[in-house]
């Protein structure tokens, strides 16, 4: 039996090598709660057979930063709509759980990413009993 380690609504965050992990970092230090982000779901990633993945959006990565529209790369004309950061841990005893969650919303699932005991963690917001989302319950 695997021991949870952390609340049931944090989970064990993984970032590609890839990611501006400094500057994500920082951030963190700057937005009270951690930096809000998206949970997608991946029913057939390659590498995990579902996934699912932490996604940051251009207009909330602005808003923090204050800055204008976003570019990677001289060739890219516009800026990407969603920023892929990482995934939750396959291996965290929560994380079938909450991938059946997300695929069965129409929508992204709402958390922040924070970094906490040195390694990332997604805290899931809890759903407001009166916005009509109570059937998600962490």
């Amino acid at each position: 039996m695997i021991e949870m380690t952390h609340p049931p609504n944090v989970f064990q965050a993984v970032l590609w090598s890839e990611t501006n992990q400094p500057l994500l970092r920082a951030l963190c230090l700057v937005e009270d709660g951690g930096i809000p982000v998206n949970l997608y779901y991946e029913p057939e990633n390659p590498a995990d057979g579902k996934a699912v993945m932490i996604v940051l959006d251009s207009r909330t990565l602005r808003q923090m930063l204050g800055a204008s529209p976003v570019f990677v790369g001289a060739e890219q004309r516009e800026e990407p709509a969603l920023w892929r950061l990482g995934y939750i841990r396959r291996d965290d005893p929560g994380r079938d759980a909450l991938w059946t969650r997300v695929a069965e919303r129409d929508a992204p699932l709402p958390a922040s990413l924070n970094w906490e005991h040195h390694g990332w963690r997604i805290r899931v917001y809890a759903p407001d009993p009166d916005a009509g989302d109570c059937d998600i319950l962490f």
